[in-house]
């Protein structure tokens, strides 16, 4: 998971959800009934659209690439219909937010949807449904609310729009394993936690997944770092430049598992990532900055 700027909000959800919104609060506004409220504002094709170019066609939560294998779902991050936090199941949901383009996400299914699945070796449940913690016995609030109400919510899930970075509470590692990343006081961050168990970001596939693209970027950091020692000349230029663009390739946008792949490099070579664009500048006109904190690393 990485954080994203949000783009302007589509014009023809703009439309749709200003025309939605006064008869969904006029819904709920009568007393309590069993039927829910027949969304249609967020299905705009312009939000999909607009959500798989926000995010380069990739599941907001685990990074992976979508549409391959299976479609986009369009997920709302503070549930609509109902909100489970911990033992409680609380009808209606945020259904004032259910057209508003600051709670829509991109989602794979297995992120998306509650599912079973292996972790650890172990089956258990995952997938986000309508789960929304709090920290401590703080519940949602039930009723319509003004924006800086909710937003000031102690909400445990992180957003991957939101203001927080994901990377100050995850933890990736070469293995494809996830954790959530201490606090300074040692202690798992909640909020890591939290998002790790709902969005299923520890499944076995998702591990594997991960791993696989890791150990790419270990090979391709053993290779250059080994460049680097050796002697210089065009053709050891031209083999380091080589090397830089295939390792700045998973430091794209578009490529899964960002987040990762920016942990594992600057946990082997910090100040790497803050070099990279300058080294790859160099490097094309065969010139050769001053690279003396570049470290080799014994296998």
């Amino acid at each position: 998971m990485i954080r994203v700027s949000r783009s302007a909000i589509p014009a023809s959800l703009k439309t749709a959800a200003a025309i939605e919104l006064p008869k969904v609060l006029a819904f709920y506004g009568r007393q309590p009934s069993k039927s829910s409220w027949k969304f249609t504002a967020y299905r705009e094709p312009a939000v999909a659209a607009e959500l798989k170019r926000l995010f380069h066609k990739k599941c907001a939560y685990c990074e992976s690439k979508m549409m391959t294998v299976q479609p986009i779902d369009v997920d709302h991050f503070r549930p609509k219909n109902a909100i489970r936090t911990g033992r409680h199941l609380i009808k209606p949901g945020y259904y004032w937010l259910a057209g508003s383009w600051n709670n829509l996400l991109p989602s794979c299914i297995l992120c998306n949807r509650p599912n079973r699945y292996e972790s650890g070796g172990v089956t258990v449940t995952g997938g986000k449904g309508n789960d929304f913690p709090l920290m401590g016995t703080t519940l949602p609030l039930p009723r319509y609310a003004a924006r800086s109400r909710v937003y000031r919510e102690p909400q445990l899930l992180l957003d991957p729009c939101g203001k927080v970075p994901p990377s100050k509470h995850l933890r990736f590692f070469h293995d494809g394993k996830i954790e959530p990343k201490p606090l300074r006081d040692g202690t798992p961050s909640p909020r890591g936690k939290a998002t790790i168990k709902v969005f299923a970001l520890d499944r076995t596939e998702l591990c594997d997944a991960r791993r696989d693209v890791a150990l790419r970027i270990i090979g391709e950091l053993e290779r250059l770092e080994e460049e680097m020692q050796s002697s210089a000349g065009p053709n050891g230029a031209r083999r380091r430049a080589y090397h830089l663009r295939a390792l700045a390739r998973h430091l794209t946008d578009d490529q899964p598992y960002l987040e990762m792949a920016r942990q594992l490099i600057e946990a082997r070579q910090p100040g790497f990532l803050t070099l990279l664009p300058d080294m790859l500048r160099y490097y094309w006109r065969d010139q050769a900055p001053p690279l003396h904190n570049f470290k080799r690393r014994n296998r």
